[in-house]
């Protein structure tokens, strides 16, 4: 399968959130199964026998709470991914959050790999603080 100019790969490494928003959409936000090395690693070597991915590759963790598996997680599957991938695409991450575990580790993470980070807005203070609720 050859995917034309393919730039961005949305991945969940968990479907757990460390929030229990009452709108969430994800039915299964209390399961903390992670992604296996393995999976990930086979995600990496079936783009790397695409031959038209662009300069650079940017990898988008997100539904769930990506930030609840640790920066060490991360730098093992950004380690996969430079590994399988690094002769063929720059890799980088990027990041969807809530934003409530990000910190200095997290900060110097996302400096030091030239990573990608968003966070949700759920709206304006009266609403987030009703329906955004810790477990």
């Amino acid at each position: 399968m050859n995917i034309s100019h393919l730039k961005l790969v949305v991945v969940q490494a968990t479907p757990f959130c460390n929030l229990d928003c009452h709108y969430c959409y994800l039915p299964h936000r209390n399961d903390k199964t992670q992604m296996s090395p393995e999976v990930f690693e086979q995600i990496c070597l079936f783009l790397s026998k695409n031959n038209r991915l662009p300069v650079e590759t940017l990898f988008v963790w997100h539904a769930g709470e990506p930030l609840v598996l640790g920066v060490a997680f991360y730098r093992a599957m950004l380690s996969i991914a430079e590994r399988v991938l690094g002769d063929v695409t720059s890799v980088r991450f990027g990041f969807q959050t809530n934003g409530v575990l990000f910190d200095e580790e997290w900060s110097l993470f996302i400096k030091d790999t030239k990573s990608k980070l968003s966070f949700s807005i759920d709206g304006p203070q009266w609403y987030h603080d009703e329906n955004r609720k810790y477990r």
